[in-house]
């Protein structure tokens, strides 16, 4: 019989927002065996099947799940009693356990936990967790969620039980980019710039790669109203000039919607002029400001009012929820070469 104290901590791990236990469990191995090896780690899928999108769609592989439901303000929340009791349930079948780990949605619950089972409200048929590990978690009656029923004294007064918390660029997209074929970026002078401002909210590659985290300009939830976008441009062009001539522009995502739009800023005169015209973009899980998702900067007001003779290369995934976006942008360039995949929103690795 084994020894208690050769016992390896037992420990439920759960995981982020439509994610799964095999993404998780994919991502937690990462570590090293000097770590994983000394624990015994439990993968368990949250409930329900997700009922929407998952921002790991060209990263991992569906299904997707989530423990809860919630409004868009995160004040309201759906089945969460429910969630609760299917852990309950897990855990008097397969454990004891002696702590849990969460990553995102799931750290936002499980730092809740130990408080619940303090306040007898919540998983009361198991044992009290000894500690929770957290990444990228944050609090019920924080700044960015409300607070459930059933966690509504969790926080009342500090929580007893241990805890670890991880705590979440250019170099992002240069991983990315520099996955490519020595063939392609080899023949190109590639430069990486962080956007001029700190991310305001979760990263989606949180998990993936380490902080920090920027974006380029702000938006309201609508992408009607945007923020800091005059900044942002003045920021571009002051590194250009410092850096440059640069012969054209790559942008990914949020940088990609930028990228398109500044040739027809510059062809206007209304950002960018102190800097030579570019030559081409390329835009990578793109879309038009002004097209179905995003509103209209009042500088780009102009920027599509006639056809783009900027030459212009467009990366369009199959799985990509900005898919039609991407190709409603196709028809403002005159000049158009197209590379399509199969993944989601994200920089596919050429030759697949």
């Amino acid at each position: 019989m084994e020894k208690e104290s050769n016992k390896k901590p037992r420990i439920l791990c759960l995981h982020g927002y439509r994610e799964s236990a095999k993404i998780l469990k994919k991502l937690i191995f990462r570590w090293p065996e000097s770590v994983t090896g000394k624990l015994d780690l439990i993968f368990l899928d949250a409930p329900f099947p997700a009922k929407g999108k998952s921002r790991l769609e060209g990263y991992f592989d569906p299904p997707y799940f989530e423990w809860f439901q919630f409004n868009k303000d995160f004040t309201e929340f759906y089945n969460f009693e429910e969630c609760l009791e299917y852990i309950e349930e897990f855990m008097s079948k397969h454990g004891p356990f002696d702590g849990i780990l969460g990553f995102s949605m799931a750290a936002v619950l499980c730092a809740a936990i130990p408080g619940m089972q303090r306040e007898g409200v919540a998983l009361t048929k198991v044992p009290k967790i000894k500690f929770v590990i957290l990444i990228s978690g944050a609090k019920f009656g924080g700044p960015s969620f409300g607070v459930p029923k059933l966690a509504v004294n969790a926080f009342s007064y500090p929580i007893s039980c241990p805890s670890l918390h991880f705590l979440g660029s250019g170099e992002i997209l240069k991983k990315l980019i520099f996955r490519w074929p020595e063939s392609v970026i080899g023949k190109l002078d590639l430069v990486f710039l962080d956007a001029p401002f700190p991310a305001q909210g979760k990263s989606p590659l949180e998990g993936f790669f380490d902080p920090p985290y920027y974006e380029w300009f702000q938006a309201n939830k609508d992408f009607t109203e945007f923020y800091n976008f005059e900044e942002c441009l003045e920021y571009i062009e002051d590194f250009m000039l410092k850096n440059g001539p640069f012969d054209g522009v790559l942008g990914f995502s949020q940088g990609a919607v930028l990228g398109a739009a500044i040739p027809g800023m510059q062809r206007d005169g209304v950002a960018l002029t102190k800097v030579p015209k570019i030559k081409f973009v390329i835009i990578i899980s793109g879309a038009k400001f002004g097209g179905p998702t995003y509103g209209i900067p009042k500088l780009v007001a102009n920027a599509f009012s006639s056809t783009i003779n900027c030459p212009s290369l467009h990366f369009l995934g199959e799985a990509d929820f900005q898919r039609k976006d991407g190709e409603i942008l196709l028809e403002c360039f005159v000049d158009t070469q197209v590379i399509h995949h199969p993944k989601g929103h994200t920089i596919p690795r050429l030759g697949e």
